[in-house]
């Protein structure tokens, strides 16, 4: 009902008047709001009830109100409640005005004023309108939901299905239109016709067929440069590395695998503590193939050593390791 720095503003305004009403031995005072469209939840659920003074004033510092007025302010109050077994009513004098409350603010006026001195409404104007918004209110009706199955008619424009051959109210027939599929034909077959373009347009023509001698030529092709790459990272000839082959077999691609397997198997206290920190390269020595490993490890003391092993490989294992 209002942006919280206006509900406090009002929360003031309204303990100055229970402070009067508690002058004027007002015992009870009862909860009041606009009572139209725009009073929030909170507010709502204290309409009418009656408190003590103290009750009063505690009851205000609680939450009651949420913003969204559209006047940016709370327009609840207090009323005075008379109880009429104690104090019966006093007639009201000719000469005597009587008061009551602001519908907006909920200042105190005299029944005769025409404009309230504290929000500046005219009560008459602001009476008006809101009778006028819980007319228009209670005359809204809910949209009527559409039907998806039904259609107008051409003649009459009554309500009736779309498998309807006749109008059920005025009985003229119902002409429908015939599904044109030519265009969608023709579009569907030029989408084909694209597609197939595209595909058979992507595919490489096929190699012509190669004679046995030209396969075998090819083999021994790729096969020497095999071989010649080989050598070379060995740093050896095409003869002398076919030589240490035949030998000594093919260098092990796997070298740090092997090395690895031998140091965790025959050399570390702790193999859980190995770290690999290098290799050198592999060449041939006088009895194989030669590499180094570089490592850390635990000792038995729990203490990491850097350590340098020399190994030897014939036919793809381990013969020597120093």
């Amino acid at each position: 009902m209002g942006l919280q720095g206006n509900v406090n503003n009002w929360r003031k305004d309204m303990l100055e008047v229970l402070k009067r009403y508690a002058s004027q031995d007002v015992q009870r005072v009862k909860w009041s709001t606009a009572n139209d469209e725009h009073v929030c939840p909170l507010c709502a659920a204290n309409e009418g009830k009656t408190y003590t003074i103290a009750e009063a004033k505690k009851a205000l510092q609680g939450e009651f109100c949420k913003p969204g007025d559209p006047d940016d302010r709370c327009r609840c109050t207090f009323i005075a409640v008379i109880e009429s077994e104690k104090q019966p009513l006093r007639p009201i004098k000719k000469n005597q005005t009587q008061s009551t409350n602001c519908p907006k603010c909920g200042f105190k006026r005299e029944l005769n004023a025409v404009e309230c001195p504290k929000c500046g409404i005219i009560y008459a104007k602001y009476k008006a309108i809101q009778e006028k918004r819980k007319q228009n209110i209670s005359q809204k009706q809910p949209p009527v939901k559409k039907r998806p199955n039904l259609t107008k008619c051409g003649d009459c424009g009554g309500d009736l299905s779309k498998r309807a051959k006749t109008c059920p109210h005025c009985g003229a027939s119902v002409v429908k239109k015939p599904i044109r599929t030519g265009c969608g034909a023709i579009l569907l077959v030029m989408i084909f016709a694209i597609a197939f373009v595209i595909t058979t347009g992507d595919k490489k023509p096929t190699k012509p067929t190669e004679t046995p001698q030209q396969k075998a030529t090819r083999i021994a092709k790729r096969q020497q440069e095999t071989l010649k790459r080989n050598a070379q990272k060995v740093n050896l000839t095409v003869s002398n590395y076919k030589a240490a082959v035949a030998k000594y077999g093919e260098p092990p691609a796997g070298r740090e695998r092997i090395a690895k397997y031998y140091l965790i198997d025959f050399y570390l206290k702790d193999p859980d503590s190995l770290i690999i920190e290098g290799y050198t390269p592999l060449f041939l020595g006088p009895n194989g193939w030669q590499g180094a490993v570089k490592y850390r490890a635990k000792n038995s003391f729990g203490g990491y050593l850097r350590e340098t092993r020399r190994f030897v490989i014939r036919q793809g294992k381990i013969v020597s390791f120093e």
